[in-house]
């Protein structure tokens, strides 16, 4: 399973809500967390926290919260009910 949070390239992915995120850190834009495997049914609770670099500035605005199911090649699979993958959020 995969989550992508399309903020600002100067916010990063910061502190310890995002140990269960493969690679979140190294990633670009959008950051991105690998969940792996999860099983049917499942659900799982992030507490995410950002950080931008010192002396940086970010406004408020929106980014988009998308979550797709993938396989272990990390290709998107087809989702029957993809309308509940993607919500905007309001960053400040």
């Amino acid at each position: 399973m995969a989550l992508r949070l399309g903020v600002p390239a100067p916010v990063r992915p910061d502190v310890d809500g995002w140990a269960p995120c493969a690679g979140a850190r190294e990633s670009s834009e959008p950051v991105a967390c690998n969940l792996g495997r999860l099983a049917a049914g499942a659900e799982v609770r992030l507490d995410l926290s950002f950080r931008v670099g010192v002396g940086t500035t970010v406004g408020t605005g929106k980014a988009d919260v998308d979550v797709r199911p993938m396989d272990s090649d990390f290709n998107f699979l087809p989702d029957v009910n993809d309308a509940d993958n993607l919500v905007r959020m309001t960053y400040r």
